[in-house]
Parts: structure tokens; sequence; C-alpha cells
């Protein structure tokens, strides 16, 4: 037999996902998600925000692309 609860009790808080235990101390997270109609175009500015090529300008992907890097201080 199924007992009852409350539905506060069934309620859990969501968590946000951070790797900032993973930082240095000195160091923040920066998430960036580029949206727009043209591959090309999406993936020369991520090229450009990462100071290196990446992405493939030329050839679309048919799944969501994701890198992860440092960036040099500045």
């Amino acid at each position: 037999m199924a007992t009852a609860s409350t539905v506060s009790e069934d309620l859990q808080p969501l968590k946000r996902s951070s790797s900032f235990e993973l930082l240095p101390p000195d160091f923040s997270e920066l998430r960036v998600v580029l949206l727009g109609n043209s591959w090309a175009e999406r993936s020369s500015v991520g090229n450009s925000i990462l100071g290196e090529t990446v992405f493939n300008t030329k050839k679309e992907s048919d799944q969501c692309l994701r890198f992860s890097g440092q960036f040099k201080r500045k």
C-alpha cells in the first residue's frame, strides 16, 4: 500500500550545477551560448572569442558543440 505524503515532503529544492569548487579563488567561470541562423557566423564568433580555431566554419555540425578552456589574464 502506498504511503501518503504532503507536497512539501515530495519536492526537494533544486541545486545549481557549478564548478566553482574546482576553480582557484582568483578565477571565475564564464559560460557563453551562441545563437543565430548562420553556422559560419556563430562558429566564427566562437573562434574569435576563444582566440583560436576550434569550430569549423565550413562544415555545419548536426549536434551541439561544446568547448572548455582557459583565457589568459589581460
